[in-house]
């Protein structure tokens, strides 16, 4: 019978190459499950989707996105910045925050952890903080249409590199969102 596959916190990094092996392992389970679901922490860090990938990790990315089953992917706490691009490139379908498979009896749901640490207000507010749109906007300007669409507003200085100014760029975007 085959099985659908569940993992989380693999933390991935080139400083922590013994995990690539763990990862091997669960390629190969893959080739013959229904499904393989990544519930967040794939990366130890993840900072866009543009950030370079280590050789021996993107190796292994490329062997996720040929498996023969359907990979979903939830954010973690380290890797809330992946993308559609990231996301594309492994083969994986983006979930939501909570998911509940609805071919599975009986109900479960799918979520990644530090969601559930809610005696951690502290934690919570700044986990709500950072993954509103306008902080990714700010975050990634490279990955944000609106941000390129942006006209420049240059502070010049004479000698000095032309700087955008902050509260104008901010502002522009506020107004672009509220709209």
């Amino acid at each position: 019978m085959a099985e659908t596959l569940i993992v989380a916190d693999l933390h991935l990094s080139d400083r922590n190459l013994a995990v690539l092996g763990l990862l091997d392992v669960l390629l190969a389970r893959a080739q013959g499950a229904v499904a393989l679901y990544i519930l967040g922490d794939l990366f130890d860090y993840w900072v866009g989707d543009d950030q370079p990938v280590p050789g021996p990790i993107a190796a292994r990315l490329e062997k996720l996105a040929g498996l023969p089953c359907p990979v979903y992917f939830q954010h973690g706490n380290r890797d809330f910045l992946l993308g559609e691009a990231m996301a594309a490139r492994c083969g994986m379908k983006l979930l939501p925050e909570y998911y509940r498979p609805q071919e599975w009896a009986p109900a479960v749901l799918l979520c990644h952890g530090d969601s559930l640490c809610t005696d951690d207000l502290a934690y919570q507010m700044m986990r709500k903080q950072l993954r509103i749109r306008p902080f990714r906007l700010i975050f990634l300007p490279s990955h944000c249409l609106c941000v390129k669409l942006l006209p420049k507003t240059c502070v010049r200085v004479p000698g000095r590199k032309p700087v955008v100014r902050r509260k104008t760029l901010w502002m522009s975007m506020r107004k672009r969102w509220n709209q």
